[in-house]
């Protein structure tokens, strides 16, 4: 974990790729009453770090634990 000396700014979530981003909303979209309260990266991408995304769903009704799992499968998307 890296610690940010005090005082100093520091983004805590950082926007999608737009190719991550289509991919994401293309499969929300096909949820009904489902929509997309937050979505966003931990960080600069290197090819040697793996890229960490936070998504915070909203929906009136309980989502399966099987979305929880699409959306983990869907690392592939972007290639």
């Amino acid at each position: 974990m890296q610690q940010v000396p005090e005082g100093k700014n520091t983004a805590y979530a950082y926007a999608l790729t737009n190719e991550v981003r289509k991919v994401l909303l293309e499969h929300v979209d096909k949820k009904p009453g489902v929509k997309i309260l937050f979505a966003g990266r931990s960080g600069v991408h290197r090819d040697s770090d793996p890229i960490n995304i936070a998504i915070i769903l909203s929906s009136k009704l309980p989502l399966p634990r099987s979305e929880e799992e699409e959306l983990i499968d869907l690392r592939s998307w972007s290639g």
